[in-house]
């Protein structure tokens, strides 16, 4: 059975300097700084957090970190589709797909809506380190086999979609649409984040986004649904 972590997050009281999973804050790149830059307007888009690609979820893959950007536009237009350069998943090492300026720092996700004993600086920013527990989930159904499920045992796809829903990383997706796979090759689940579990302020349109890297980890690619 596929293994997966369930997002956990634990505060840090200073920003986090080694190159370790983490949402919020600056990345700390294992490479040259390689942010992305929005399609529309050619501005650095905002840093989410960044994803160890540790060999027990993800295998032997050539890249070891992954960093997770979307556009800065609050209403989120267009930021929903993997390929329309307002959303990025950069690798590192990695042979990334998207246009990227040499800078280490950029725009930084603000706090979401003040968690419960959550300390945040004078600008609002906030930065968490990912808690690992390694769980085994069900094996990925598609839309077919789902649909399936349903009309034969409900019950069954309740159980289902109780364990494959939660924010994770690593597994494999939960869609709340249709099933949506924008690596047309092989593919490793990068991560399953909902807008609504997530520490830190981003547009997913309150809905999940889903992040995915190609099998051998040298580039990834995003999308969200709501």
């Amino acid at each position: 059975m596929p293994l997966k972590s369930n997002l956990k997050f634990e505060q840090v009281k200073k920003p986090i300097a080694e190159p370790i999973s983490k949402f919020g804050g600056q990345p700390n790149w294992i490479s040259k700084p390689e942010w992305p830059l929005d399609s529309c307007e050619d501005k650095q888009m905002q840093f989410v957090g960044q994803i160890e690609l540790k060999d027990k979820l993800f295998g032997d893959t050539f890249g070891k970190m992954a960093y997770i950007f979307i556009d800065c536009d609050e209403e989120g237009q267009g930021s929903w589709e993997p390929d329309a350069g307002l959303n990025a998943v950069i690798v590192q090492p990695g042979d990334n797909k998207i246009k990227t300026v040499a800078r280490a720092t950029g725009p930084a996700c603000p706090v979401n809506h003040f968690p419960i004993d959550c300390e945040v600086d004078q600008e609002g920013l906030i930065e968490f380190k990912v808690l690992f527990d390694y769980i085994e989930e069900p094996e990925y159904l598609n839309d077919e086999q789902i649909g399936l499920m349903i009309d034969n045992d409900e019950d069954a796809y309740d159980a289902y979609a109780e364990e494959m829903e939660p924010s994770k990383i690593g597994g494999n997706p939960f869609f709340i649409q249709s099933e949506e796979i924008p690596i047309a090759s092989d593919w490793k689940f990068l991560c399953q984040l909902n807008e609504g579990e997530l520490p830190i302020w981003v547009n997913f349109g309150t809905g999940v986004a889903y992040a995915f890297i190609d099998e051998k980890g040298t580039f990834g690619k995003l999308l969200w649904q709501c």
